[in-house]
């Protein structure tokens, strides 16, 4: 699987390395202007938001490296890939649990009893190898485009300058990730015959539903942070990972299990499974 088109993702990658000791951490963290029953709860919802995809972060990396293994071989340009996406997963799981540690240290100790949450199961889903290295690269395709869309939602819609230098910085290098990953499974999946795309979408739908089930004890967080409503939230992933699929081609965009997701963000019935 070599292409020229991969040389260029390196180079991409390569030019698009940031230090996260260039973020502005001397910026003023001031949580919420408003009472300190908002101030509690403004903080509450960006630790949740940050540990959420710390996690993700956790398990992606841990893919990843069984990924480098699989795609191992003379395609130096697409390993160069991997490895800064490796990279950028590195410092992702950094400035995120730096961030946490800031954001934990301001103020008072809260406590969320109301609900409790546990990130566990973020990471088994996007840690999980099972299956297939075409399977594998799908699913890691779907966490690139949905995680890419949380962190461009908190860098557009917070109003704290380093929550959105941080959000930012890493939307960017998901859609670097996404980019390439999409000519990578464009191109193992071109020429695919029917009842192997049939499994390969079946897979595709699956993992939607795992990772957006996943997410969904976040949705409230998410849409705290962003000031916006769950159904939005759950809309944007919905539509984040119809997006990275359709763009893989025409079959991906017309096939009956596909339209499950082409559907579902805009699916009241769909939003209302997720609350």
């Amino acid at each position: 699987m070599s292409e020229p088109s991969f040389q260029h993702h390196a180079e991409r990658a390569r030019r698009g390395q940031w230090e996260v000791h260039t973020l502005p951490w001397d910026e003023p963290l001031n949580l919420s202007s408003g009472s300190k029953r908002e101030q509690t709860l403004s903080k509450l919802d960006l630790l949740d938001v940050v540990t959420s995809l710390y996690h993700l972060k956790l398990g992606a990396r841990g893919r990843l490296g069984r990924q480098l293994v699989r795609w191992w071989g003379p395609d130096e340009a697409l390993l160069s890939c991997m490895e800064w996406h490796d990279a950028d997963e590195q410092r992702h799981v950094h400035v995120l649990r730096r961030l946490q540690s800031l954001v934990s240290s301001k103020g008072e100790p809260v406590s969320r009893n109301d609900r409790p949450l546990d990130p566990s199961p973020l990471w088994r889903v996007a840690a999980d190898g099972r299956g297939s290295a075409d399977q594998a690269l799908l699913h890691t395709l779907i966490d690139e485009a949905v995680m890419r869309t949380l962190f461009s939602r908190v860098a557009t819609d917070n109003r704290i300058p380093l929550v959105r230098a941080v959000f930012d910085a890493a939307a960017q290098d998901e859609a670097r990730h996404v980019d390439y990953l999409t000519a990578m499974a464009s191109l193992r999946f071109e020429g695919e015959p029917p009842h192997r795309l049939v499994k390969l979408h079946a897979s595709a739908v699956w993992h939607v539903g795992r990772l957006l089930a996943a997410l969904r004890p976040y949705l409230a967080s998410f849409a705290g942070a962003t000031h916006s409503s769950q159904d939005q939230i759950a809309s944007a992933m919905f539509g984040a990972a119809s997006n990275a699929l359709s763009d893989l081609g025409e079959g991906w965009k017309t096939a009956p299990l596909m339209r499950l997701v082409h559907s579902a963000d805009s699916s009241p019935w769909m939003l209302w499974i997720l609350r």
